[in-house]
């Protein structure tokens, strides 16, 4: 799994919802309980949940309707839309490494959707930002996590429940 990729994440879900910026909630779907959570975790806990082996956000993603076409855009695309477009590229890769292994650490689980994003291009991971057809969700609440304690068996409890959590947070 790549952790940095779920470290940039996680690190700009905290920054925007501490600077309480829309892109927050455009892009993360976590309830208010998660979201405070997540403001007030440590750098530590933080870094703790990237050691994990599979990520605890889920990847969401809508290609149904036609996404806008990344290529009229008429500026720089803003820092969030690059943030998500360069997190969803880390998934895209992680998916051309391995399909199922991707799928299963992102936590995405349609395989056509899988397919999708591993064959796409940097200008429509934009375009998925840019529609706001992409949102990441905690794979099992946060309370539900033990991060005081880094030892294997907890750190294996931690994946346990996020592979057996619920799809949302609330």
């Amino acid at each position: 799994m790549n952790k940095f990729m779920l470290a940039i994440a996680l690190r700009s879900a905290k920054e925007w919802a501490k600077s309480d910026i829309s892109s927050f909630s455009r892009y993360f779907d976590l309830s208010q309980a998660d979201r405070a959570w997540l403001v007030d975790a440590s750098d530590n806990e933080i870094s703790s949940l990237c050691q994990l082996p599979t990520s605890v956000l889920q990847v969401n993603f809508n290609v149904t309707k036609a996404l806008p076409d990344a290529n009229c855009l008429t500026s720089a695309p803003s820092n969030a839309i690059s943030t998500i477009s360069m997190i969803l590229t880390g998934v895209a890769d992680e998916l051309r490494a391995n399909l199922r292994v991707g799928m299963l650490a992102w936590g995405i689980t349609d395989p056509n959707k899988a397919e999708w994003l591993s064959q796409t291009n940097v200008e429509q991971r934009i375009a998925l930002a840019v529609a706001g057809e992409i949102n990441f969700s905690l794979r099992v609440n946060s309370k539900r996590l033990k991060l005081d304690s880094p030892d294997a068996t907890t750190q294996m409890a931690n994946l346990m429940k996020i592979l057996s959590g619920s799809s949302k947070s609330h």
